[in-house]
């Protein structure tokens, strides 16, 4: 069952522009820069994983020729994390594939090994060696990508959100200084 989309609003006053992009980005690819990316998702984590975001920046030092690509720098931003996460969350199922395949491979020798040898202490070993590796497999692929697919949820929120831009004006600078 698909969870209930809410859309939480989060406003952002910016009074300097300068350092709302990064200063190192591809030529055709802007990013916004840590600090902003570190406010949204600081703001976003407030929110559960599968709210819907709206931005809603206050500024007078934003231009109307700037909108569009500071809008860009997010989406791109948040569309490279989530290319990251991607990478990442495939690099976790292959090493709990090999985690899950030793561990296995550890089982049989360890059934071999009572065939031949009827040491009580070397088949302990083994099998505390292949359910060490069972357990580290079930914990990467279980465990670790659920963290990673709850980042990726809300960094997809913060990629697809709609950027709203309005003037500040001393009404609602006072109203995000209150908040």
């Amino acid at each position: 069952m698909k969870k209930p989309e809410t859309i939480k609003e989060i406003n952002m006053t910016v009074i300097d522009d300068s350092y709302f992009q990064s200063l190192y980005s591809l030529k055709d690819k802007p990013v916004i820069s840590s600090d902003v990316a570190d406010f949204l998702e600081n703001t976003a984590r407030e929110f559960k994983p599968y709210d819907k975001f709206k931005l809603n920046i206050f500024s007078d030092t934003i231009y109307e020729e700037d909108k569009s690509v500071y809008k860009k720098s997010i989406h791109n931003y948040y569309n490279l994390r989530i290319q990251e996460l991607k990478h990442q969350m495939r690099q976790k199922t292959v090493l709990a594939s090999i985690f899950l395949l030793i561990g296995l491979a550890a089982l049989v020798v360890m059934f071999i090994y009572i065939k031949i040898n009827n040491n009580e202490i070397g088949y302990q070993l083994i099998q505390i060696f292949s359910w060490v590796f069972i357990w580290e497999a079930v914990h990467t692929f279980f465990i670790e990508r659920r963290s990673l697919r709850l980042a990726m949820r809300r960094y997809v929120s913060l990629s697809d959100m709609d950027v709203n831009f309005f003037k500040l004006t001393k009404e609602n600078q006072n109203d995000q200084q209150s908040k």
